[in-house]
């Protein structure tokens, strides 16, 4: 299955909003089904998630962003956060 491209006619096309969402979906469910996870999580995460495993195994993180701040506050997700209670 491609990934993200789809054959139309001849030419490749880029997928829609929907029609992406629900592929990933659906190649989520598989992955579930084979246990190849162990739970759901959105694309948006894939981000956050090679953040933190590039800081852990490399001790830095990653250049994917213009400001480096913006990365660290945005998709590293190894860092603890203390917040106040109710």
């Amino acid at each position: 299955m491609p990934a993200f491209h789809r054959k139309k006619k001849g030419r490749s096309d880029g997928y829609t909003a929907s029609g992406f969402k629900g592929m990933f979906g659906k190649l989520l469910d598989q992955a579930l089904e084979e246990k190849v996870i162990t739970k759901r999580f959105t694309f948006h995460d894939l981000r956050a998630y090679y953040v933190t495993q590039h800081k852990e195994e490399r001790g830095s993180l990653p250049d994917l962003h213009a400001n480096p701040a913006t990365m660290a506050r945005v998709y590293d997700r190894s860092k603890t956060v203390k917040r106040k209670g109710l």
